[in-house]
Order: structure tokens, then C-alpha cells, then sequence
């Protein structure tokens, strides 16, 4: 008398398979093993598999990037490997170019986000910059780095050209805000350039559109060196006689310059000016004329 055949034996790769798992990954998450080892008993169909699945607090509380991460993660091998390797270079790229240093910890922090937030999808296009922006520090130097420290230059540039100082803090924040997309670096340009026409109202139109109070102010500043005798390289916008020509108004109230006559009366009211080698010749050419007035010069 012949036995009775053996039941066939579950093929469980083949049913994750026809769950549209493999099965380390189902043994690699925990809440898919579980639902697993339930549809085996259970004898569910896929399509029973992937209704639980997606009722469960893990599929709920992961999106669709954290979801894919982790199966990758289960599912590990030469993918996944070469998924950290690329998610490792572009976050370290990215923070070259805004300026930011980042520790091993941070790096690898970062990696991980990059990941599983789906940073490299094109529906999440700068969430890794703003991510790293917010993290920007000032270092000892005070000098920014990266497309950051590129900023601080150009925005101080266009400062000191318009006899402007700000602290360090404002430059962190215009970098940060920079980097992270929300500004541009033309918007603190214009910010700075506002600032300046403000103090200079009767060049206010020239200095928006691009022109520097420095260069404007450069016939003042040569015949400030001229009567005085000094350093050009000396004479900043933050000089009281510079200031007051620049600054100067009509009779009616309007913005206007000090005429570059008027300029020099006053500059020659500077006691700095008695001792320039023009006025002692002024005055030797004016005692020479009174003694020859007198007889007493030839």
C-alpha cells in the first residue's frame, strides 16, 4: 500500500517574491516579518499582503523616501552601498559650496537624511542646501568659506565703497540666507545700496543703480589730498569735510554737493593746512609782496 503524498511545502521566497519583497528584506524589517509570518499562516493573497502592510504604523509613519531607504538598507549588497557612497559625495559637495565643515558624525548624519527624506529626488530640490545652511558658523578668523565666504567679500566690498560697516552678524545671516535659496546675493546688494542712497540723497539714483559713493565722492577726495598735502589712501567717506559736501543742501532744502570751490575754503580753514608747503608758499609769496610795497624787497 503506496503513502500518501506530503503536502507540498511553502516556498516562502516565492511568496515574498509574489509579495513584491525578497525575502531578506522581509526579515530585514521587522514589521514586514511580522505581517509575513501572518500571511504565511493565514495563507493571504498579495493583494491582502499590501492592504495590511499599509495599514500598519510602519508604512504610516514612514513616507515614501524612508520607506525606500529602508528597503534598500534590508536589502543591502553593492546597491546599497553605492547608494551611501553617492548620498556621502553630494552632501559633502553641496557643503563645500556653501561654506560649511562638517564632522565625520555630521557627515554621516546628513548621508543618512540625504537618503531617506529623498533629498537627490527633483520634488525635494534644496532641502539638503537649506539643511546645511542653518548649520553655517562664524570661525575665529571671521572669514566665511565657500560660496559663503565669496559673499562676505563682495557684500563687505560694496560697504566699505559706500562708507558702510556691518558686523559679522550680518554677513552670517545674509550667507545662510543665501545659501538656503531664500535670498540672493543681489537682494543684500541692493539692501546695502539703499542703505547708502539714503545717506547720500543727491546721488541716490546713480548709487542704486550700481555706481559706488567712493568713486563718486573721488574728486572731493583728490582735492581734500591736493590742499592738505596728504596720503590719499588716507581720506575715507567717514571724513567730516566729506560728509558735509556730500551731504550739503540748497537754500530750498533739496540734496545737492558742496561746490568743489566752496569745498577748499573750508578745507583751508583746517589748521592741518597752515602747515602744507601751499600755504607756507602763500604766505612767503604775501610777506614778499608787502615788503616790496615798502621798498624793502626787490
Amino acid at each position: 500500500m503506496s503513502k500518501p503524498p506530503k503536502p507540498d511545502k511553502i516556498d516562502k521566497a516565492q511568496l515574498a517574491k509574489d509579495y513584491g519583497y525578497a525575502l531578506n528584506i522581509i526579515y530585514g524589517i521587522p514589521t514586514l516579518s511580522s505581517l509575513f509570518q501572518e500571511a504565511v499562516t493565514g495563507g493571504w493573497s498579495a493583494a491582502r499582503f499590501q492592504k495590511e502592510l499599509m495599514s500598519s504604523d510602519w508604512y504610516k509613519n514612514n513616507n515614501q523616501y524612508a520607506r525606500a531607504y529602508l528597503t534598500a538598507k534590508a536589502a543591502g549588497g553593492a546597491d546599497f552601498e553605492a547608494m551611501q557612497q553617492t548620498a556621502r559625495t553630494k552632501v559633502q559637495s553641496v557643503a563645500a559650496q556653501v561654506g560649511r565643515e562638517l564632522t565625520e558624525t555630521e557627515l554621516e548624519s546628513l548621508s543618512q537624511q540625504y537618503m531617506s527624506q529623498g533629498w537627490g529626488d527633483a520634488d525635494r530640490a534644496g532641502m539638503l542646501e537649506k539643511t546645511l545652511a542653518a548649520g553655517i558658523t562664524l570661525p575665529p578668523s571671521g572669514i566665511l568659506s565657500g560660496q559663503s565666504g565669496n559673499l562676505q567679500q563682495q557684500l563687505k566690498a560694496t560697504a566699505e565703497l559706500n562708507g558702510l560697516k556691518y558686523s559679522d552678524s550680518f554677513y552670517l545671516s545674509a550667507a545662510k540666507s543665501v545659501a538656503s535659496g531664500l535670498t540672493t546675493a543681489e537682494d543684500w546688494d541692493r539692501d546695502i545700496r539703499q542703505q547708502a542712497a539714503s545717506m547720500y540723497p543727491a546721488w541716490s539714483d546713480k548709487i542704486n543703480a550700481g555706481m559706488n559713493i567712493n568713486d563718486l565722492a573721488s574728486g572731493y577726495m583728490t582735492k581734500m589730498a591736493q590742499t592738505l598735502e596728504v596720503d590719499p589712501n588716507s581720506i575715507n567717506l567717514n571724513d567730516p569735510y566729506l560728509r558735509q559736501a556730500l551731504g550739503s543742501k540748497d537754500p530750498q532744502g533739496n540734496p545737492t554737493m558742496m561746490s568743489m570751490w566752496e569745498f577748499e575754503q573750508k578745507l583751508r580753514q583746517d589748521p592741518r593746512f597752515m602747515n602744507t608747503k601751499q600755504a607756507q608758499d602763500e604766505m612767503f609769496s604775501t610777506a614778499n609782496g608787502i615788503l616790496q610795497m615798502f621798498g624793502m624787497a626787490g
